[in-house]
């Protein structure tokens, strides 16, 4: 599969820490019979309730059983439709640069080759660490120490253009997460937690077969995914 996006804002990116492929464990189960609290609770025909290791949870709805509040809107055209994301690239632009100007948090060690080591400090809400352009092209490895649990990592990449393509080890604290088949849930939560942050380069490629773990905000560049 190959995706390429010629402007930031056909990415599929929300905010910090909005890695995706979240992947929780999932039991599926015949003739459940789940319990609502109240009938607000109850999903509308066609949809189901959520499932997983700790029971049947029921959707959580508006009063009377809406999905969502708000009003629906019919034949806007495209441009009163798209109006409140007219400034959706300045956004992420402001972004960018706001996250690339936080001071880094931890070190970014490099014993050998394309092995990168950020080790946090262990104690702060947003852990920061730097890369040039140069540095994330070699990467092979980066396997993150001291991060607290379920801390947002911030990875800010100097400079440009960048192609990674060879990173296939990402281990937290010891524990590797870009593996699906070692747990149902690392990968997942770790893509939640770590952001890449191409502020300046205009040309990012990310390339290769393993998983890249992480959100990725690239403001200036077009950017290429080929798996």
């Amino acid at each position: 599969m190959t995706l390429r996006f010629s402007h930031i804002g056909r990415k599929l990116l929300t905010s910090l820490v909005a890695g995706g492929l979240i992947a929780p464990a999932l039991v599926v189960a015949g003739g459940a019979a789940p319990a609502f609290a109240a009938p607000d609770e109850c999903p509308p025909p066609g949809l189901m309730p959520a499932v997983d290791n700790d029971g049947i949870n029921g959707i959580a709805t508006e009063p009377g059983g809406a999905i969502i509040s708000g009003a629906q809107r019919q034949r806007l055209g495209a441009n009163q439709a798209l109006d409140p994301f007219g400034d959706f690239d300045q956004r992420l632009q402001n972004e960018s640069r706001t996250l690339m100007a936080v001071e880094p948090t931890g070190m970014m060690r490099n014993p050998w080759g394309g092995r990168f080591e950020p080790l946090g400090d262990g104690v702060s809400s947003l852990q920061v660490f730097m890369l040039t352009a140069a540095q994330a092209s070699a990467v092979t490895e980066i396997d993150f120490a001291n991060v607290p649990g379920n801390t947002p990592i911030l990875i800010n990449i100097t400079g440009g253009p960048v192609t990674m393509s060879g990173l296939s080890w990402v281990p937290i604290d010891g524990v590797r997460v870009d593996d699906p088949a070692s747990s149902s849930t690392a990968l997942g939560n770790a893509a939640s937690r770590i952001a890449w942050n191409f502020a300046t380069a205009t040309a990012v490629a990310i390339t290769g077969s393993s998983q890249f773990v992480g959100a990725i905000l690239a403001p200036e560049a077009g950017t290429t995914e080929a798996r």
